[in-house]
């Protein structure tokens, strides 16, 4: 007498198709069951320096109070330009008999944008909208409608709310 087993062969094409369910089960699950948006109390207005380095003296109409600032990389709205202050750009430079000097750079100023911000509370620290992590000593690229600049965050504090 002859039995009749049959055996149960994978091919690639199954196992991918498994890994693929599974994946698909295991990122709605997630999204539902473990992810969590930001609660009301996870959310802060906060307010930070920008520190814009030696830019051109003719920049500085394009920067009006009370403007939009968005994240460069992204394009996503990440504050308001709450005020502005520059200063004549300053550099450091040698002498011939070696001692420092600091000099001022023609037709340059350095600028300190204050912008305000809600932003989301997570244990590496805020992001401005929910979108871009603002940092102490962070560099980061941010436009107004008028206008692009590079600068370091510094003295960033929440605002009582």
């Amino acid at each position: 007498m002859k039995t009749n087993k049959k055996s149960i062969r994978l091919n690639a094409l199954d196992i991918a198709i498994i890994v693929a369910i599974c994946a698909a089960i295991f990122a709605v699950g997630f999204k539902f069951l473990i992810a969590k948006p930001a609660a009301a109390n996870d959310r802060a207005q906060i307010t930070y320096e920008l520190y814009v380095a030696e830019i051109r003296e003719s920049s500085l109409p394009f920067f009006v109070q009370g403007d939009a600032v968005y994240d460069d990389e992204s394009g996503n709205f990440i504050g308001t330009l709450s005020s502005f202050e520059s200063r004549p750009a300053k550099t450091l430079m040698q002498r011939q008999d070696g001692t420092v000097s600091e000099h001022t750079v023609q037709g340059k100023v350095d600028l300190v944008l204050t912008i305000t911000a809600e932003a989301v509370t997570r244990t590496e620290g805020f992001y401005a909208q929910g979108i871009r992590h603002v940092a102490p000593g962070a560099v980061i690229q941010v436009h107004t409608p008028k206008v692009t600049v590079v600068g370091t965050v510094r003295n960033l504090t929440e605002l009582a709310s």
